[in-house]
């Protein structure tokens, strides 16, 4: 069998076929030998289009393709606009609870959380950290002109970079009830952490890092049970074999008279929801015995028990600008006042499984404060706790816990 040096055997329908000799090449057999040569010097003699004329043409496809996303979000934005208008307008307008004057829902507008107290926040950092290094990308949260119960933990967090490298710093100030989970807050596996006690009657807890861990810590308590929080994380070095800041450093900055005016400031551990809602229950809903699920500064998730049966109702509070307007997102849903005249909203839906009934209230105070509870919330891990019959509180009895005065004092 012959073959051309040049050109592999083909295959036709699977079976290779014996490419023949010059010398006995037919007119047929010629023409299949001769046209993939021609054909490919045709493509070798071909100029394709100069680089410039194809990088234009690409440039071109991009900017159709802007144009098209751009004319397909705007029609988009449109439909929802007008989507949104007619499901408004087919609500009905606003329906009241317990008085009050009918009244159009307005529409939401931002609220802007951030209290100057924020800025406050980085400039106390700045000036607790040595001041050898310099502090930027910083982020605080602290509801120090808000209501009191919101008033419970401060928080803030920046970049120090100094000639050591750079590290991530962040403060956490509350005035807890303490308890064994203190040493949780500075990363003290198995509450391996040194404790040194001063002569004021203050004491401080520290940790410092196993490789590959990179985080210092230290928490200053103070004699009212103030406690100062702070861990300082490697990013540059990245490794536990020079800190950027030393443990000292990190001391010096939690136990400093920079933090006064936010320790001033704190909501002691007695006033916050973990303090006041056993209370709060038991005085709204006479009979009622509350256990806790969990228990936090502004959530909480409770067992509240009647002769009835139990309930599950979670608690959130959190600040908002005080004429943001209440409105109805769906069905199952009215906005109006509490008979004590606060704005509220009350919502009941009926969960997936078709039998559990879920009410929302929602509670605005004069100063911002916002409380919402969710009664006979159903959670799959613990559905026989509280999935009992007849365990739903009235809407009566959720707005008792909402109105109650303790939440204001």
């Amino acid at each position: 069998m012959l073959t051309d040096p040049k050109m592999p055997p083909p295959r036709k329908g699977g079976d290779a076929f014996e490419w023949k000799g010059t010398d006995d090449l037919t007119g047929e057999d010629r023409f299949e030998r001769e046209l993939p040569e021609v054909m490919r010097a045709v493509v070798d003699e071909f100029r394709g289009p100069s680089p410039d004329l194809v990088q234009r043409a690409i440039e071109r496809g991009r900017r159709q393709r802007r144009v098209n996303v751009m004319r397909w979000s705007g029609a988009l934005a449109v439909v929802l606009c007008v989507g949104s208008l007619l499901v408004s307008a087919a609500s009905g307008g606003t329906r009241f609870f317990g008085g009050g004057e009918d009244s159009a829902p307005a529409a939401i507008r931002p609220v802007d959380l951030r209290k100057t107290w924020n800025g406050d926040l980085l400039d106390n950092l700045t000036a607790a950290l040595p001041p050898d290094g310099t502090v930027s990308n910083g982020e605080a949260s602290f509801a120090g002109s808000g209501p009191l119960v919101l008033r419970g933990e401060a928080h803030v967090a920046a970049d120090f970079r100094n000639a050591l490298g750079l590290s991530r710093v962040e403060v956490s100030i509350s005035q807890p009830d303490g308890g064994p989970d203190a040493a949780k807050d500075v990363f003290c596996p198995d509450f391996s952490c040194e404790v040194t006690v001063g002569e004021d009657g203050s004491s401080v807890m520290t940790h410092a890092p196993s490789p590959p861990m990179t985080t210092w810590s230290a928490m200053h308590l103070r004699p009212d049970n103030t406690r100062t929080v702070i861990r300082a994380t490697n990013l540059i070095p990245g490794d536990a074999a020079a800190p950027v800041l030393s443990l000292a450093e990190i001391v010096n900055a939690a136990a400093s008279w920079a933090w006064d005016d936010i320790r001033s400031a704190l909501t002691p551990h007695a006033a916050l929801m973990p303090g006041i809602l056993p209370e709060i229950i038991r005085t709204g809903i006479p009979g009622a015995n509350m256990s806790w699920l969990t228990a936090e500064p502004t959530a909480a998730d409770v067992l509240v028990r009647l002769d009835t049966g139990i309930t599950r109702v979670r608690i959130h509070l959190k600040q908002v600008a005080e004429d943001a307007p209440l409105v109805c997102e769906r069905g199952g849903c009215e906005v109006g006042r509490t008979e004590s005249g606060l704005p509220a909203k009350a919502e009941t839906y009926v969960v997936e499984d078709g039998v559990s009934i879920v009410q929302i209230l929602t509670v605005r105070h004069p100063d911002g404060l916002e409380i919402r509870l969710d009664s006979g919330v159903v959670d799959p891990k613990d559905a026989n706790v509280v999935k009992t019959q007849g365990g739903d509180l009235t809407r009566e009895q959720l707005e008792a816990i909402a109105v109650s005065p303790a939440w204001d004092a």
